[in-house]
C-alpha cells in the first residue's frame, strides 16, 4: 500500500530507529516528542496528516551538540616583500539547529591584519546549521620587512542561555619575502 497508515508505519519506524541509534538514551516519549516537534506543518487537517510531514534531518540536527568550527582551521600565506593587501574569509559553522552566538577578536600585537567591513561581515552574531557566519580579514603586508609574522583569530561562543559554549583559535602565519616551500631542483 502506498498511502495511509500502512505506508507511514514503515517510514516512521525507520525514522525512529535512525534517531534512536543516534541517541539510545531517548525514551519512547522523548522520541515521539522530538519527531512531532520537528515535523513540518501541512495544510491538510489532522484526519489526513497527524502532526505534519516527517523531517528526519531536523530531528537528527536537533540531537547534535552545538559547537563552533572554523574553516579554514589555520591560515598560512606567503607573499613577496611589498605585496599589496589581500583579503581572506573564515567561515564559522555549527552542525546543530541550536544557535550559538559568537564573538571574534584578533591578537592585539598584529597591526598587519584586521577585520574587513564589520557592517556587512560583523565580528559577532549567531550561527546554526544552514546559517554560517563569515569573518573577512584584510592582510596588509605592504610595509612589512622580510620575515615570519604570526597572529591569532579567536572566536568565542555562547549558547542561548549565555553560557560559555567553547572557543576556537585560528593561527595566522604570514611569510613575507620567503616561500612556504623549499624547492630542490636537480
Amino acid at each position: 500500500n502506498s498511502v495511509g497508515t500502512s505506508m507511514a508505519a514503515g517510514v516512521l519506524s525507520g525514522a525512529a530507529a535512525l534517531v534512536w541509534s543516534a541517541m539510545p538514551d531517548l525514551t519512547a516519549y522523548d522520541l515521539r516528542t522530538l519527531l512531532n516537534a520537528t515535523a513540518k506543518p501541512m495544510a491538510l487537517g489532522p484526519d489526513y496528516v497527524g502532526h505534519g510531514r516527517l523531517d528526519v534531518q531536523a530531528a537528527m540536527l536537533t540531537l547534535l551538540t552545538p559547537k563552533i568550527t572554523p574553516y579554514p582551521r589555520y591560515i598560512q600565506e606567503s607573499v613577496p616583500a611589498g605585496a599589496q593587501p589581500f583579503s581572506l574569509t573564515v567561515t564559522l559553522e555549527n552542525p546543530s539547529l541550536d544557535a550559538l552566538s559568537f564573538t571574534a577578536s584578533l591578537s592585539d600585537d598584529a597591526d598587519w591584519v584586521r577585520f574587513v567591513d564589520t557592517a556587512i561581515y560583523p565580528v559577532d552574531g549567531d550561527i546554526r546549521h544552514g546559517a554560517p557566519g563569515y569573518l573577512v580579514l584584510e592582510i596588509t603586508p605592504t610595509a612589512l620587512v622580510t620575515g615570519t609574522y604570526s597572529a591569532h583569530l579567536t572566536v568565542t561562543a555562547t549558547d542561548a542561555t549565555g553560557a560559555f559554549a567553547g572557543a576556537v583559535d585560528v593561527p595566522i602565519t604570514l611569510l613575507v619575502g620567503r616561500s612556504l616551500y623549499i624547492r630542490y631542483l636537480p
